[in-house]
């Protein structure tokens, strides 16, 4: 299935793939060989629902769902959006037929399922929910904060948290959500996002026995962000470094990122998500990663090296 952008339950999820080896007494003797691990493997990950156990023969599925998608001219969901970026840093750290990442997002949905577009009626929860997965990873909130969904931070944490029951995974990662550069933009409260998600959900995540993803810092989120963001929001002129997440060489949205600030996003969560595994990651992974935390200028200009000429996503 192809990448559609949108912010997230990103979820891995472990199957057993053919050996695809030949016939003959050499491919018998190999699948004799790897079929004990890939087993004993697998009841290790089912017995320990709070880690992830991966091993070379193994192939992980994830699924990314995600509600902050924005058909802009300064992202190009295709191949940029962050569960793209995020199958190909895999690839390279770990191989090719170790991951398979999927998107089950949907542009504009809530937590809340009281909200405008609650992610609970849409389909992709309905493929979410029908299957079990190694991890899931969460972001989801932005859309709830708009004043026609919001109540209070206790229905929102309740429903959350009812999310995270439903979904049948073995571990989660909690994502706070990308800063809001601007108050009221989208008719979203910069308060809400910027102060209330990573002092929330990270108490979500410690009740759940979950990891934390700081997506909200990755993208230039601080906690004195009312005078260090600039006045106004960002700018193509903007001084403010993390500006270059938001902004495309024509403007700058204030709430999604630009191809650059997905690279960062897709950085972050891959470091949250290897680091539940007892897999290391290569030596060309790890350049792969630390490519991806860099500053870029503009998204025109910086487009991920690592993605130029990448196999094509599924």
């Amino acid at each position: 299935a192809r990448f559609k952008l949108k912010p997230a339950v990103l979820a891995a999820r472990l199957v057993r793939h053919d050996d695809r080896l030949s016939n003959g007494a050499a491919a018998a003797a190999a699948r004799c060989r790897w079929r004990g691990p890939r087993r004993a493997a697998h009841r290790r990950l089912r017995r320990r629902q709070h880690h992830l156990r991966l091993v070379s023969t193994k192939p992980s599925r994830l699924v990314c769902t995600t509600h902050l998608e924005r058909r802009r001219h300064s992202s190009n969901r295709a191949r940029f959006s962050y569960p793209a970026q995020l199958q190909v840093l895999l690839d390279v750290a770990f191989g090719s037929e170790m991951f398979e990442v999927h998107n089950f997002g949907v542009s504009g949905a809530t937590a809340q399922q009281h909200g405008d577009l609650p992610y609970w009626t849409t389909g992709a929860f309905a493929n979410v929910t029908a299957s079990a997965w190694d991890v899931a990873v969460v972001m989801l909130g932005t859309n709830d904060v708009k004043p026609e969904n919001w109540v209070d931070a206790e229905a929102f944490v309740a429903d959350y948290e009812a999310l995270l029951t439903t979904i049948d995974a073995a571990q989660f990662v909690v994502a706070i959500p990308p800063p809001l550069m601007l108050d009221a933009a989208y008719d979203m409260n910069a308060t809400l996002i910027n102060d209330g998600f990573p002092a929330w959900l990270p108490t979500v995540a410690a009740a759940y026995d979950a990891g934390v993803v700081d997506v909200f810092g990755a993208l230039g989120g601080v906690a004195d962000w009312r005078t260090a963001f600039p006045a106004g929001g960002c700018a193509l002129d903007s001084a403010w470094g993390p500006c270059a997440y938001f902004c495309s060489d024509q403007d700058c949205d204030e709430c999604h990122p630009n191809d650059v600030g997905y690279q960062r996003l897709a950085a972050a969560v891959f470091e949250a998500v290897t680091s539940t595994t007892t897999t290391t990651p290569g030596a060309a992974g790890v350049a792969a990663f630390e490519g991806a935390d860099k500053v870029a200028t503009s998204s025109k200009d910086a487009r991920p090296a690592l993605l130029r000429g990448a196999r094509a996503i599924r």
